[in-house]
């Protein structure tokens, strides 16, 4: 299982791209085995953490920290000229929800699925994107949420 998402990862995140991960990277503790997949994986990551994200406790051993350019509980910047509020956990509603901000959160595994549709609301869970176990490229989120279509994301 992890040679096969380490292998999706790499096909669409090349060495330079920055991939904002929305928690759980691994269910994992064994800072060992941590490490090696962070070796392995292209680009640079930036964390918000997941309730399953034990492992960092463990931090400072890892050598390949690296890869993290930083952790965090919640995210808001502006990506594509989109406001996109990112944190592990799906919102009901979220810092400028009305006024057209993008929330991005995994957790769900795409459980609310039907919950999100029609509004700016993404499961970006590698196992929620129509478990392609592919990363989702920021340009599908924005297509996705545009105007609150109601298109289905599992063809993205």
């Amino acid at each position: 299982m992890n040679d096969a998402l380490i292998k999706n990862w790499n096909t669409v995140v090349k060495p330079n791209d920055i991939v904002y991960h929305l928690g759980d990277l691994t269910l994992s503790t064994r800072v060992e085995l941590v490490d090696e997949i962070l070796g392995r994986l292209n680009g640079t990551i930036r964390l918000v953490k997941g309730n399953h994200d034990k492992w960092l406790k463990k931090y400072n051993l890892l050598e390949n920290k690296d890869k993290i350019e930083w952790i965090r509980p919640y995210n808001k910047e502006t990506l594509g000229g989109h406001e996109i509020i990112m944190c592990h956990f799906p919102f009901l509603t979220w810092d400028g929800s009305y006024r057209g901000s993008i929330h991005c959160h995994g957790h769900a595994h795409g459980g609310n699925d039907h919950l999100n549709v029609g509004t700016k609301r993404i499961d970006v869970g590698v196992d929620a994107v129509g478990m392609k176990l592919f990363p989702i490229h920021l340009d599908d989120v924005i297509k996705y949420t545009q105007d609150g279509k109601n298109i289905d994301h599992h063809d993205l």
